[in-house]
């Protein structure tokens, strides 16, 4: 039915199709006008958008209303639900496949909602279930601390046999993390490693890597989670117009890695950058060999672009030989991912690590990277951390995902219809409701751990994935929004202080064909807020 339930209109026949009219009872004939063209315009996008594009059928025109539509009564809140109806109209996208919730977000008061009970696909916004479980659980400075230990004895400089690298899970372990690690190593007598460097990533019980999620393998948002993971197994390719040709240099440098360049340099306006190079792996696994082929415009200039990688043992042993050798020492070894090679040492090597490297970064910090930038391997490896903090050691997937679950519960949400895979919002199949969100940052307000949740959001015009939206209205430095993005989801969730100075909550979540569509209703939303809340 027409989203105006105080004025008690009906635009459904009882068999739930669209009527041809839509009668409203109101108390002037200059509001009944008004109202009327909102709510026909809302009706004939309704008549147009049973079905959505990709052939995913949606509830009819009433049934999605009937799962948790609601207003709160009032002119401002009344002319949002006809606005909206226009904006998603005028963008071809169907009424059905928006879920909506706006609340107060000092009060938890609903004042405004559109199908906030329906389970919907969130894309990115489901990050926000692993980070505010574990900011609960763990706390905003809790840190990870990576045990070093050595398999052999230490003199004169020299290691006479392995070094061993126990994960702790540390989501952001990067190369000015090895380097200050490096120097740390050096400075307690460590020159010369005679062995291998062994990776003990026995934290996580994880299967092999399966396919990429969408068929691209090099782009890093699909890494798989490593209890024992090195700088997102990515490195930057800077591809620089030079002669003829297109120069490439990789920062951070991986050693022992052949690069075949064949990229082609064009001429004309820039419509080939480093988007548009590809990747191939040939070679052995101890002497692999990266084929990089494409176009590039010579008017692109100086560009670069972080490219996943090699497998994990390969990376491993490529990104720490470079470092190692680039600060002097010397290795004559391999890596090698090995879990519970800490099980296998003699006791007197395990009682205590040798060196232990405690992250520049606590939990608030890589809270931050992962809402701001939508980072998923660092989403997926803090929820597989707050896996083993709640059910133990190699905790799998499956666990984790258990534990997030029953800690928000705990906090007194329902998370009774939520599908969760991988905690990063990447799969066809999340579910949630808006109305989860919409409770979960409320909530968030009031708990001490939690609280710092609105600071870790993207700045709207500010920073992170919503840096470039709406910079020159004055809504702009006003919302914190979490953005999800999947092929057929667009979604946003967050706060926003409104001109008055009051504070809301908004979810607004989109599958629909078009929901590339969806970015100026979002902006619009944001916008009326703002004016009219």
């Amino acid at each position: 039915m027409c989203f105006a339930r105080h004025y008690r209109v009906t635009c459904r026949d009882s068999d739930g199709t669209p009527a041809a009219g839509c009668p409203c009872c109101v108390a002037t004939l200059a509001a009944a006008i008004r109202r009327l063209i909102a709510l026909i315009i809302a009706c004939l996008a309704f008549a147009a958008q049973a079905v959505d594009r990709g052939g995913q059928v949606l509830p009819a025109p009433g049934a999605a209303d009937a799962m948790g539509s609601d207003v709160r009564p009032g002119s401002a809140w009344s002319a949002l639900d006809a606005s909206l109806s226009a904006w998603l109209a005028a963008n071809g996208l169907a009424r059905a496949a928006v879920g909506l919730e706006i609340r107060d977000a000092l009060t938890g008061e609903v004042l405004a909602g559109r199908n906030a009970g329906r389970p919907i696909n969130p894309a990115s916004l489901m990050k926000l279930l692993p980070v505010t479980a574990s900011l609960q659980t763990l706390g905003p400075h809790f840190v990870w601390r990576t045990g070093w230990y050595l398999d052999g004895p230490l003199a004169g400089g020299r290691l006479a046999g392995d070094l061993l690298m126990v994960g702790d899970g540390d989501p952001k372990l990067v190369i000015e993390d090895l380097t200050e690690l490096i120097a740390q190593m050096r400075a307690r007598g460590l020159q010369r490693i005679d062995g291998d460097l062994l990776i003990d990533d026995a934290l996580f019980s994880l299967p092999p890597p399966g396919p990429p999620f969408d068929g691209q393998p090099n782009e890093p948002y699909n890494v798989a989670p490593s209890a024992g993971l090195l700088n997102f197994k990515s490195t930057k390719f800077v591809f620089t117009p030079r002669g003829s040709g297109v120069a490439l240099e990789l920062d951070p440098p991986l050693a022992g890695i052949a690069i075949r360049n064949r990229m082609r340099l064009e001429g004309g306006r820039c419509r080939h950058g480093p988007a548009d190079a590809r990747f191939a792996q040939r070679g052995n696994d101890e002497v692999p060999e990266i084929v990089v082929s494409g176009r590039y415009s010579r008017a692109c200039g100086r560009r670069s672009a972080y490219f996943a990688v090699l497998d994990h043992r390969q990376f491993a042993e490529a990104f720490f030989r470079a470092a190692w050798e680039g600060a002097g020492g010397i290795w004559n070894g391999h890596a090698h991912y090995r879990s519970g090679a800490l099980s296998r040492l003699p006791p007197e090597r395990r009682r205590q690590p040798w060196l232990v490297w405690q992250s520049p970064r606590d939990l608030d910090s890589i809270a931050t990277d992962i809402n701001k930038f939508s980072n998923n391997v660092m989403a997926r490896m803090l929820m597989l951390r707050l896996g083993v903090a709640i059910a133990g050691p190699q905790a799998t997937e499956s666990v984790a995902r258990e534990a997030v679950l029953a800690r928000l519960a705990q906090w007194g949400l329902d998370v009774s219809a939520v599908v969760m895979e991988n905690g990063a919002g990447l799969s066809r199949r999340a579910r949630l409701r808006p109305s989860l969100l919409g409770e979960l940052l409320v909530r968030a307000l009031a708990d001490p751990n939690t609280r710092g949740l609105r600071e870790t959001l993207p700045v709207l015009g500010v920073d992170g994935t919503m840096r470039w939206r709406l910079t020159d209205r004055p809504v702009a430095g006003n919302a914190w929004i979490k953005t999800g993005s999947l092929e057929d989801v667009r979604s946003i969730a967050g706060y926003l202080r409104a001109r008055s100075g009051r504070l809301y909550t908004v979810v607004l979540i989109v599958n629909d064909a078009r929901a590339r569509a969806a970015l100026g209703v979002q902006d619009r939303l944001l916008e009326w807020l703002y004016d009219a809340g």
